[in-house]
């Protein structure tokens, strides 16, 4: 079974060393930011340089 990762704050600063780390660790990511889509845009493509899946979710505290 895969596993994956929802990564909260993940564009940037520890949370994209997160998924980055989870990636090499050979999980799925899925990387969450609110407003740092070029940040967000960098961690997807590192994310996926691991070798796994991932995805690009937008939400914040203001989409809930």
């Amino acid at each position: 079974m895969a596993k994956v990762a929802i990564v909260t704050g993940s564009a940037t600063g520890l949370g994209a060393a997160c998924a980055i780390d989870l990636a090499g660790r050979g999980w799925n990511v899925a990387i969450n930011y609110t407003k740092s889509k070029k940040e967000a845009d960098e961690t997807y493509a590192a994310v996926k340089a691991k070798g796994v899946d991932a995805i690009l979710v937008q939400i914040g505290r203001a989409h809930v």
